[in-house]
């Protein structure tokens, strides 16, 4: 039990550094693309048009405030007319639909389900453009927070979709008011950062690619450990069975040298008994 222990720990001490070397590539792409969003100026052209679109078509959300459903509509547009945006949603204050969405909740949501990152091929691909809500609570997040509170625009900083795609990405955030001019919800559009993007996927790949091979060989010397404890376990059962069976016919042996002598010393008492007996006869 001491040795297929220390043969895991060994296995956990080799994984252990492939998921920190992950989790550090991670922290360091983001620092990247955080500074290229703050100095890159191509950068600063996509901020720019991603900020028209937005504004654009906050007047748009506005005036359908009574048709929320007509929402995803205008968000699938704004996802599929615009080679810089992969997903585009708007979220509402708590109970400003009370009729919509989950648990007082209202967040549709549109976006690319296989978002290009090199951009420019955005342009003659056909984006695969699917909706939903939002299944959780976003009123917590910043991005929707701080635009309610102060009522002012807002790009997020660089973050890694979760939803699978892994994209670094970063999000421009617009409130949105009713026609009583109160701010109610934000509308927002998600931006890939292309370069790091890119990067990011490979280096995942990368990763990926060089985990699997670790765990391989991993199981192999694990498997290969596991043969050489089974052969040595068998050899050692064997040689205690052949020691006892050797053990065994040499006390054997003893007894019988025993006995034999046994049943001489009982012969030699025998005749010396029948002898005393005859000198006293003839005596």
């Amino acid at each position: 039990m001491l040795v297929v222990s220390a043969a895991v720990m060994l296995v956990m001490m080799a994984a252990i550094p492939f998921y920190m070397a992950k989790e550090s590539a991670e922290v360091e792409l983001l620092a990247k693309a955080e500074r290229d969003l703050l100095q890159s100026k191509r950068i600063a052209s996509v901020k720019s048009e991603v900020e028209k679109v937005v504004t654009g078509v906050t007047p748009k959300i506005r005036q359908r405030i009574d048709f929320p459903d007509r929402f995803y509509t205008i968000l699938v547009q704004m996802v599929s007319n615009n080679k810089y945006i992969v997903g585009a949603g708007v979220a509402f204050v708590p109970d400003y639909y009370s009729d919509q969405g989950k648990e007082s909740l209202f967040s549709p949501y549109a976006y690319d389900e296989e978002p290009s990152v090199a951009l420019q091929k955005k342009k003659t691909d056909d984006p695969q453009i699917r909706t939903r809500l939002l299944d959780f609570d976003y009123t917590t997040r910043e991005w929707f927070k701080k635009p309610i509170e102060k009522e002012i625009s807002l790009w997020t900083q660089p973050y890694v979709d979760q939803g699978g795609t892994k994209i670094i990405m970063c999000t421009y955030v617009e409130p949105i008011r009713d026609r009583d001019n109160r701010v109610v919800g934000v509308l927002y559009a998600d931006v890939p950062m292309e370069d790091v993007s890119l990067l990011s996927m490979e280096l995942e790949s990368d990763l990926e690619r060089g985990g699997r091979i670790s765990l391989m060989v991993m199981l192999v010397f694990l498997v290969l450990f596991c043969f050489i404890l089974w052969v040595a376990v068998n050899a050692s059962r064997q040689y205690s069975r052949n020691n006892h069976e050797a053990e065994k016919q040499q006390l054997n042996s003893e007894i019988e040298r025993l006995r034999a002598l046994n049943r001489k010393l009982t012969e030699r008492n025998l005749e010396l008994s029948k002898m005393a007996r005859d000198s006293q006869f003839f005596g």
